[in-house]
């Protein structure tokens, strides 16, 4: 028996359709990537949207766009970015390439998000944007608290929604709080395509700018218009049309796969299984299965004997590798965090068998 943490396919009808696409139309069909991102731009009811070719990508490029609003060139390294210590690298090394200097915040243990109380005492003269990760669909009242001290210190909110496409808190969707909002397509995303990433905006001042930065500096638009000085910033960031092809077949499936996740989760969570839990207001659960224990190095091994995939580690406390300072919360959480399978190919039997594993060593078997 083996039990993946993450479905390792599609479902087969979209590749039978993806076949059919790529038998009609050109490999460089770019339509293919305007139709989507209007249909994500319907979805979240916001003014831009970009496709890009990852979740990094999609950060990297709100960073720089925030760069040239505050008239800043990409080697101006005198402005600084606030983020989690505890998470995943990709905003770090989207930020490194962007130019920023590296500030941190440690996170609070019940939304595994950047404590807001903490985040005050981090802003400096040099601080002019703040990274808010949607840590496992987290879109609670920290992150509105979040808000409210970028909008008092005029800075910049980017919001990392990778884990949370279509959460909703109060009705307000992930993505669409912070001036940026950026989603991955990659594995075990909601939707993927195996690598691919999104940026939502609703400012009015940056749909030129995320265009150009998109693909070669507005390259089009300079073929279109003569007068136009191509002197933008930019470059290939698109995503290819097969990858927008799968992404749009996945759109109207959003919320099916939202239900796939909640009833995995009601299941553990109904058998037994301590899982976070965010409170009320949330249309949907948690987009991951986490479990906080002490002992969870002991639970991984044990769970990797019997052939089922659980992530480890996959989170870290990103911060010892830039700063001295100290993150407690994070420090804790990266040895105390267990993420179960999430495969919507997971059955009842499947289920049960992770939560016996689970029982017998919470008796200390």
């Amino acid at each position: 028996m083996s039990i993946n943490y993450y479905d390792l396919s599609l479902d087969p009808s979209i590749f039978e359709k993806l076949n059919e696409y790529l038998h009609t139309v050109p490999l460089t069909d770019f339509s293919i990537r305007l139709k989507t991102e209007e249909r994500f731009k319907n979805y979240f009811n916001c003014k831009k949207a970009i496709l890009v070719n990852s979740g990094t990508t999609a950060l990297y490029l709100s960073m720089l766009a925030i760069k040239q609003l505050l008239n800043k060139d990409i080697t101006d390294n005198d402005i600084s970015i606030i983020g989690p210590a505890y998470g995943h690298p990709a905003w770090i090394q989207a930020a490194r390439l962007a130019g920023y200097k590296l500030q941190f915040c440690d996170v609070k243990e019940n939304t595994l998000s950047m404590n807001p109380d903490m985040l005050i005492d981090s802003i400096n003269d040099t601080t002019k944007v703040v990274l808010f990760i949607d840590k496992a669909g987290y879109i609670g009242e920290d992150l509105f608290k979040v808000k409210d001290i970028c909008n008092k210190h005029n800075l910049f909110l980017i919001e990392d929604s990778c884990n949370a496409l279509g959460h909703r808190y109060n009705d307000i969707y992930a993505g669409t709080i912070g001036d940026f909002g950026t989603f991955s397509f990659s594995n075990p995303k909601t939707i993927t395509c195996g690598e691919g990433g999104l940026v939502i905006s609703n400012r009015e001042d940056v749909n030129g700018i995320l265009d150009d930065l998109q693909y070669e500096g507005g390259w089009y638009n300079y073929h279109r218009n003569k007068d136009k000085t191509f002197i933008n910033m930019g470059g290939n960031f698109n995503l290819c049309p097969q990858n927008c092809f799968i992404v749009n077949e996945q759109i109207g499936l959003i919320e099916d796969y939202l239900h796939k996740q909640l009833d995995i989760y009601n299941k553990y969570v109904s058998k037994g299984i301590s899982l976070i839990n965010f409170g009320n207001n949330y249309k949907y659960c948690p987009s991951i299965n986490i479990t906080i224990n002490k002992n969870a190095n002991k639970m991984h091994d044990l769970y990797n004997k019997m052939n089922i995939r659980t992530l480890y580690k996959h989170y870290k406390n990103m911060s010892k590798f830039f700063t001295s300072n100290r993150y407690p919360v994070a420090d804790r959480l990266e040895e105390e965090v267990l993420m179960l399978p999430k495969s919507f190919n997971l059955t009842d039997k499947d289920i049960n068998t992770i939560v016996s594993i689970y029982k017998v060593f919470m008796k200390g078997g």
